[in-house]
């Protein structure tokens, strides 16, 4: 069966395709597994490819006020385990790129490479307390303007009509909960200040790719230490979602930058 229970946490479900170089697949936040079926479909041609729903998303269970940074992380690294993965590319979107960031700093041995799609990771303090509090006041009405944000000219409308149907459909306390994880406290990732520290310790080589609309965040990541051999791209023209506006580029991108880092 495509479960596997996490001890004292959830039962995730996940799906295991293909066999080579294998790649671990996490999305944001009131998404789920679903959101890469477009690459997953490719991949698994020449890669094991795993794509998990996250605790409360899609068809894994909740654990009711548990969906801070460590407690995601700590998933991951227990899909990694069960399933026998060896150092697995993780591909992260948006408030996936937490745990993904958390896994690869506590656990360098567990991650071979990072890819992460506008992360969450960077956002001012100020703002992300002034966001929070929207959010726990009205939960969905707030996540609904929040991803009207993330939308720009190319986006498609039924991109537009998908994600607003998954936040009205995601528990209150899944979003509640994941925002104060992420953004409120000293050990809060998505905060610029935290952030900032914790990213220059990861080893992994890394591809980072920015929407348009954060082109603030990319060039603060600019400046933090980081190897050489990363690499970081600003997509101008697309918004939070570019891995689904423009699908066919993100796969060629993703699997030129495997093959350059001896990952393919």
């Amino acid at each position: 069966m495509p479960y596997l229970t996490v001890p004292g946490g959830p039962t995730l479900f996940y799906t295991d395709q293909g066999s080579g170089r294998p790649v671990l697949l996490i999305h944001g936040l009131t998404c789920d597994g679903t959101d890469w079926a477009w690459l997953a479909a490719g991949l698994s041609r020449d890669h094991r490819t795993i794509v998990v729903d996250t605790r409360g998303h899609g068809r894994s269970s909740p654990v009711a006020g548990q969906y801070d940074v460590d407690a995601l992380a700590a998933d991951c690294l227990a899909v990694i385990g069960q399933l026998g993965l060896d150092r697995p590319v993780v591909v992260a979107h948006s408030m996936g790129a937490l745990p993904a960031v958390r896994l690869a700093v506590d656990h360098p041995d567990a991650v071979g490479g990072l890819v992460l799609i506008d992360p969450g990771y960077g956002r001012r303090d100020d703002d992300a307390e002034k966001v929070a509090a929207l959010v726990f006041a009205t939960p969905h009405e707030a996540m609904l303007r929040v991803f009207a944000g993330f939308h720009v000219p190319v986006t498609p409308d039924w991109i537009r009509w998908w994600h607003r149907r998954r936040v009205l459909g995601t528990p209150e306390d899944v979003i509640t909960s994941t925002i104060r994880g992420a953004w409120l406290g000293s050990s809060a990732l998505g905060l610029r200040s935290v952030a900032g520290a914790e990213l220059p310790k990861i080893t992994a080589p890394r591809l980072v790719l920015y929407a348009g609309i954060n082109t603030d965040r990319y060039e603060w990541e600019q400046t933090l230490p980081h190897p050489a051999d990363d690499e970081l791209e600003l997509w101008p023209d697309n918004g939070h979602f570019l891995h689904q506006e423009a699908p066919d580029r993100f796969e060629t991108r993703l699997r030129t930058w495997l093959t350059t880092h001896g990952l393919a």
